[in-house]
């Protein structure tokens, strides 16, 4: 048994490094984009991570996946799963983890348009972030708010988390996440029209982009520097950004790329009445959105050379190009809002299926509440019937006192003895308490009678005494027995239940 249980291990390590490798790979093919090796990589994963019951590998498939249909755009899915994954891992206490699979979730509401609950979510991450006192993770959480803000067009809120966000990486020379957070902060100033506050973030942005030496990441923020300076009709320096953006992306081999710098170019030879050059700008911009089929820059594109072709006083075939832009457009809003409304009911349905989850929760809660208060009473009833034969006992001990000292009342004190000893010994209040023991406590009488058939009737009330927690005295009161009594029956009832010393005589009654 020993050998066999060592070779286990020895499999179950090599298998976890298999799973290890596997995780990676699945990992680099999510950013890839070959969804069939993702779907055979991550099926291999799962099968193996179930054979051998090891649940990170099980969980790791499952964010992947989320992921990878975060990435496609299958928000209402992807939720679905980041939840999943949340649910999964929460018990580990990994905030570092549990806090990406909130963002991710998070940006995926927030894409299909349910601000409030996003918002919840891009909170939540950051408040799971700063139990980690990692700076570099507390200030991408801050991040993800900052980006939540800007889309929902809260743009001072923005800039607030942005540059939160910047002050807690301040010297830990994390250049690549200063230069895209000035960057964004320069773009929201840009969209609030504070065009100089704008101007000098993107400015920020790209000296520390040009130490990085990222050539896509400089064009970027070179486009967006001369479109700013285009807006404050600045066109000698939009046209030098514009220019110098459009010089590298050509060298990118990735025509996509260069939409961006030719619609900038357009716009601004448009301010500058250069027709000529705004339209060719505008149609090299518009025939590669046409070829890869990106509806936004081709809408924007057509929207611009509309423009452009009125200002070159070509009515007719402005008013075609419009035409077209608002036929699109109202064509792909119809869809979206179809699209959307499929996928709000889906969300719909989940949020629904959690508030009847909560809702069962809470009813558990209040019966799980009105439970303890039965208990309460109980105890209650248990000492109001144990005070009331501690008063009748001490009253007994009077008459007895009084009856030696006074032999004319005797017969009449004896009586009235009588009259209280019958009280004592009645079985009306512990029928009473019986009643409403066995009311919450269903089956323990008659389990405990099962298992243990030697219990005599007084034990097995000793029992029920004990399972609501009443003291040595008060259950001598109730069973009109003396303290003493009660210890011996105690003694007893630890021998019949076959008690060990150490064990706890009222917990092992309560776990019954």
């Amino acid at each position: 048994m020993a050998r066999k249980q060592t070779d286990t291990a020895e499999t179950s390590n090599a298998d976890v490094e298999e799973i290890t490798k596997l995780i990676q790979t699945l990992q680099r093919t999510a950013y890839i984009g070959n969804e069939q090796k993702f779907t055979n990589l991550e099926q291999k994963l799962l099968k193996k991570s179930t054979a051998i019951q090891y649940n990170f590998g099980i969980l790791y498939a499952t964010y992947l996946r989320a992921f990878k249909l975060m990435e496609n755009g299958q928000y209402v899915t992807a939720t679905s799963l980041f939840e999943k994954c949340f649910q999964f891992y929460a018990p580990t206490n990994d905030y570092l983890q549990l806090s990406k699979i909130r963002r991710n979730h998070a940006y995926c509401l927030l894409k299909l348009g349910l601000y409030t609950q996003a918002g919840k979510l891009y909170h939540q991450a950051h408040e799971l972030t700063l139990k980690t006192d990692d700076k570099e993770i507390t200030s991408a959480s801050l991040y993800g708010i900052a980006n939540f803000y800007h889309t929902i067009g809260n743009y001072e809120q923005s800039v607030e988390y942005y540059l939160q966000s910047l002050k807690l990486i301040e010297g830990m020379n994390l250049l690549a996440n200063e230069s895209t957070t000035y960057n964004n902060i320069g773009i929201v100033y840009q969209e609030s029209g504070n065009y100089t506050l704008a101007i000098e973030y993107l400015h920020k942005a790209l000296a520390l982009k040009q130490q990085l030496g990222n050539a896509f990441s400089i064009a970027s923020t070179l486009t967006n520097l001369g479109n700013t300076y285009v807006l404050l009709d600045d066109t000698k320096n939009g046209f030098e950004y514009l220019n110098r953006s459009l010089e590298i992306k050509l060298t990118l081999n990735n025509e996509m790329y260069c939409v961006s710098s030719y619609m900038g170019l357009s716009t601004a030879h448009f301010k500058s009445g250069n027709v000529q050059e705004a339209m060719r700008n505008c149609t090299q911009a518009l025939a590669i959105a046409e070829k890869y089929n990106d509806f936004r820059l081709i809408t924007d594109s057509k929207l611009l050379l509309g423009k452009t072709l009125a200002l070159a006083k070509d009515h007719q075939q402005a008013f075609t190009v419009l035409m077209e832009y608002i036929d699109q457009n109202n064509a792909h809003h119809k869809r979206e809002f179809k699209q959307t409304l499929a996928e709000l009911s889906v969300a719909f349905d989940v949020e629904n299926s959690k508030r009847e989850a909560e809702h069962q929760r809470l009813l558990a809660e209040n019966l799980q509440q009105e439970l303890e208060l039965k208990n309460q009473e109980l105890t209650a009833q248990a000492l109001i019937l144990a005070q009331k034969n501690e008063m009748f006992g001490k009253l007994k001990e009077q008459i007895q006192g009084y009856k030696q000292s006074n032999t004319s009342s005797n017969q009449i004190l004896q009586k009235l003895e009588q009259e209280i000893e019958s009280n004592i010994q009645s079985h009306s209040s512990w029928t009473v308490f019986e009643q409403q023991f066995n009311t919450i406590h269903q089956t323990f009488m008659q389990r405990l009678s099962e298992k243990y058939p030697t219990l005599s009737p007084t034990e097995l009330r000793l029992c029920a005494l004990l399972k609501i927690n009443l003291r040595t005295k008060e259950i001598a009161n109730v069973l009109c027995l003396s303290a003493k009594s009660i210890e011996i029956y105690r003694f007893r009832l630890r021998k019949k239940l076959g008690l060990q010393q150490d064990v706890n005589l009222t917990s092992f009654l309560s776990g019954l």
